[in-house]
């Protein structure tokens, strides 16, 4: 008894390439209307000069840097369901901040609100608190733009137009 190879229907190109324009743009309007369910004032102005700012330097390139490799690599071992492509797109959104958070040095000093959250060059308890709210924001907002992803590039009548892949082991 041997393995049969297993035969994977993809999604349609022209739908993953739409996705792959669509989603992190969307991405980029969740997380800025997730920062801003905290505001006090809302600026209609200020709220899509940050959608810009963070599709620009925060959700296309993390989408091409890391999103695109991705999406090969795991088509191969999983089937595109929601779920994989909602949680994909959060560790995707998750994965550049985590490391900028990790890997670069603190400040000397620093605060948010007038709480400590950098003493000494060392995080304290209230800014880890901080970093992992930020970074939890960031994975939601990647969960929704992955759950995007998944309606543009897969929901629908995929199993139709979708095309056969067995090279896929």
């Amino acid at each position: 008894m041997g393995n049969t190879p297993q035969t994977r229907i993809h999604p349609p190109a022209w739908r993953v390439i739409l996705a792959f324009l669509v989603a992190p743009g969307l991405g980029a309007f969740f997380m800025v209307f997730i920062f801003y369910l905290s505001d006090d004032v809302f600026n209609w102005e200020q709220f899509a000069k940050g959608i810009a700012m963070i599709a620009m330097y925060g959700a296309y390139p993390a989408a091409i840097l890391f999103g695109i490799p991705t999406y090969f690599i795991v088509r191969r071992y999983c089937a595109p369901t929601l779920i994989n492509c909602a949680f994909v797109g959060a560790a995707v959104a998750t994965f550049p901040w985590a490391v900028i958070f990790l890997l670069l040095g603190s400040p000397d000093q620093a605060s948010i609100g007038g709480q400590p959250t950098v003493i000494d060059g060392r995080r304290t308890v209230f800014g880890w608190y901080m970093d992992l709210t930020y970074i939890a924001k960031i994975a939601a907002s990647g969960f929704a733009a992955g759950a995007c992803f998944w309606l543009i590039a897969v929901a629908g009548n995929f199993g139709k137009e979708g095309k056969a892949d067995q090279n896929d082991r």
